[in-house]
């Protein structure tokens, strides 16, 4: 069967169209799964190969349907993440920020490091381990001098852009932190009602406003956008 390899952006990833085969797994992954996957994201990895059918009926994703769906909230959703993060952090709606942050770097820091030591693993037993990957493995001793907490605040050059990544995702979960009568921080922030009329990320359901955070999202982007067209 001809196959070809074609590299995509996370956005034209997830805006793709595409349908779901019937062999197609429900969604399975758990709140620490789609986390674990930010990680990745904040730390630039890239996210995968996924396998799609195209013929005459369109495009059909046959693997990689969990990480679309984890993508898709993500980018649109910060309170997503939030409450993803509690579940992989295990942090309350009561804690204050130093003991999020402090929290943060330990769990990071223990899943970094797990991960770490079980390429060293099959590194060391030829398990499963090409020659790409191989090359990709740092000096251990450099690499646990990383993985401490004080690593993790204070990064190396081989580092640096990955580290400000998760350092990205921490405000990002502080910013939506915490959420009081079904309300994130976030949302209260942006809650300019009593001054705006017909706030466009605001909608009417069943005669009530809701707060609707894709909206939002993306009133930010075009406003972002009409800045950088201004520059230019």
């Amino acid at each position: 069967m001809a196959y070809t390899i074609e590299p995509k952006s996370t956005k034209e990833f997830i805006d793709m169209d595409s349908n779901l085969p019937r062999f197609q797994r429900k969604q399975t992954w758990k709140p620490v799964d789609n986390f674990k996957l930010c990680i990745s994201v904040f730390k630039n990895y890239p996210i995968g190969v996924v396998i799609i059918n195209k013929n005459g009926k369109g495009n059909w994703l046959l693997d990689g349907r969990q990480r679309r769906n984890a993508l898709s909230k993500m980018s649109s959703n910060p309170i997503e993440i939030y409450e993803w993060s509690r579940r992989f952090i295990g942090f309350k709606n009561s804690s204050d920020e130093n003991e999020i942050k402090n929290l943060y770097w330990e769990k990071i820091n223990e899943y970094l490091k797990r991960d770490f030591q079980e390429d060293v693993y099959k590194e060391e037993n030829n398990l499963n381990v090409d020659e790409e990957e191989k090359e990709s493995l740092i000096e251990s001793d450099e690499k646990e001098d990383l993985l401490d907490s004080e690593a993790l605040e204070d990064t190396s050059f081989t580092y640096e852009d990955q580290m400000q990544g998760l350092k990205i995702l921490l405000d990002l979960i502080l910013m939506v932190h915490s959420i009081k009568n079904g309300r994130s921080k976030w949302e209260r922030m942006f809650d300019f009602r009593d001054w705006v009329d017909h706030l466009s990320y605001f909608k009417v359901r069943e005669g009530k406003e809701e707060f609707v955070p894709e909206a939002l999202i993306k009133t930010m982007n075009e406003i972002m956008l009409n800045e950088k067209n201004k520059k230019n």
